[in-house]
């Protein structure tokens, strides 16, 4: 029984010991050891504390990064030492703004662009390209502006207008986000460099004069496009962040923002619209509790920086997609081609209107019929067909003859005597009778006059 119960609390103390051997991973890390952490693009140290300090995304782990940057030791990577190469921009230095420099990049750190994009896809075009726009095709950055403005306080649910300054205020300096959209992983040339985590992600940073102060992340993100406008949403669950402690925004500041951002949680939304003539694009990080705090359109981003190192091969498989599974109306109908359609169009109104104007006037006539003796052809269509009196007689010699009334003899045998009637347009008539009752005659007789 002792020997049972040393084996139990050896086996308490090394799990034990195995849970404080994890290091802490600030910026949603992954812990690789006791002492390192797998780091989202942009930043390194033991602790995925320490932003880049300049080069570029494929650098990977060694990259640069701000001297002395710890988790309570904030750098600042808007110094000058730390100013982005050129063909690179954004805080962070991590969005691509020409071809040329994705493809040096990924040759200096051992790429190899003669390969295929993935099993499923070979043969395609592997030249690395900068997609500048706001869709992602594998795995993109964006760095932005943030407006930090509140609402007007004007209004009267806020009594306490005097006490209540606004957050531009409180936190004057420039604040910028960065956000690392990754769709499909597979597709990124450098994987855990140019994307991080898992496939439909999304990882955020705030910075503050050049410092970061939280940092969140998303999945279950899907990505929409806006037509061929340019513009992108990006709809994104299992929303979180983390204020990192000793901040301005967490704790050092003014306003402690620690609880709030702590808080946030559910879904949120990144939507941009189209790249404006100086290349930049407006977009809103929407989430409820934001929304609360600011507007209905959360937190505005301006001057938006898009940049994703991608295979040419990705994009032409991804455009040539778009084309075979949403022509059906994500693209908008040539000027030429809503011509044409709207002639067509007018002939098949015409020819329907004409059809239904012959049935209906077909079918009056039939109904109402048309034409009356001594009224022509040329005004109802047709000719009604009248006979009155008609008498058909045989003398007692042989023969037969219609005769007058008034010129019957009286030894004539009398067949049809006095027989009137009508039949309109449209209209069918039948004679009938028994055997011998002159019937046939009569249509005879008719059918002669």
């Amino acid at each position: 029984m002792t020997g049972s119960l040393w084996i139990v609390a050896g086996l308490v103390h090394l799990l034990a010991t195995s849970v404080r051997a994890q290091v802490a991973c600030e910026n949603y890390g992954s812990p690789l050891n006791s002492s390192a952490c797998a780091c989202p693009p942009g930043f390194g140290g033991a602790t995925c504390s320490a932003p880049a300090c300049g080069g570029n995304i494929f650098q990977a782990l060694q990259r640069p990064l701000v001297s002395g940057a710890t988790a309570t030791s904030f750098g600042n990577v808007s110094s000058s030492a730390c100013a982005c190469p050129a063909g690179w921009t954004g805080t962070g230095c991590n969005v691509c703004q020409a071809s040329t420099v994705c493809q040096s990049a990924f040759f200096a750190a051992g790429g190899n662009t003669n390969g295929t994009v993935d099993s499923q896809q070979p043969g395609l075009n592997n030249t690395l390209t900068c997609n500048t726009k706001p869709r992602v095709w594998a795995a993109g950055e964006m760095s932005c502006s943030v407006i930090v403005r509140l609402p007007p306080l004007s209004r009267s649910d806020s009594p306490n207008v005097a006490q209540n300054p606004t957050i531009q205020s409180l936190f004057p300096l420039s604040s910028r986000l960065t956000i690392l959209r990754t769709l499909n992983t597979s597709l990124t040339p450098q994987p855990n460099s140019t994307s991080f985590a898992h496939s439909g992600s999304a990882y955020t940073q705030w910075w503050y004069d050049g410092i970061e102060q939280l940092y969140c992340a998303a999945s279950g993100c899907e990505q929409s496009i806006q037509g061929s406008t340019g513009g992108v949403t990006w709809t994104c669950s299992g929303f979180k962040c983390t204020c990192r402690p000793g901040t301005a925004f967490c704790g050092t500041g003014k306003l402690d923002l620690t609880n709030t951002v702590d808080g946030l949680s559910g879904n949120v939304t990144i939507s941009c619209n189209p790249l404006a003539a100086d290349g930049t694009a407006s977009c809103n990080f929407q989430q409820p509790v934001l929304q609360s705090v600011f507007s209905s359109t959360g937190l505005s981003l301006t001057g938006c920086n898009f940049g994703e190192c991608v295979r040419q091969g990705v994009i032409d498989a991804g455009a040539s997609a778009d084309t075979s599974t949403s022509g059906s109306g994500s693209e908008p109908l040539s000027g030429g081609v809503i011509a044409g359609l709207a002639v067509v169009g007018a002939f098949i109104i015409l020819a329907l209107l004409g059809f239904l104007l012959g049935w209906l006037l077909q079918r009056k006539q039939r109904r109402l019929g048309a034409g009356y003796l001594g009224e022509g052809k040329a005004q109802h269509g047709g000719f009604a067909v009248e006979w009155s009196d008609v008498t058909y007689h045989i003398p007692q010699a042989k023969g037969g003859k219609i005769w007058p009334r008034s010129r019957v003899h009286d030894d004539a045998k009398v067949i049809l005597e006095g027989i009137s009637g009508r039949v309109e347009p449209g209209q069918l008539l039948a004679i009938l009778g028994p055997s011998g009752a002159s019937s046939v005659l009569l249509e005879t007789d008719l059918s002669s006059l």
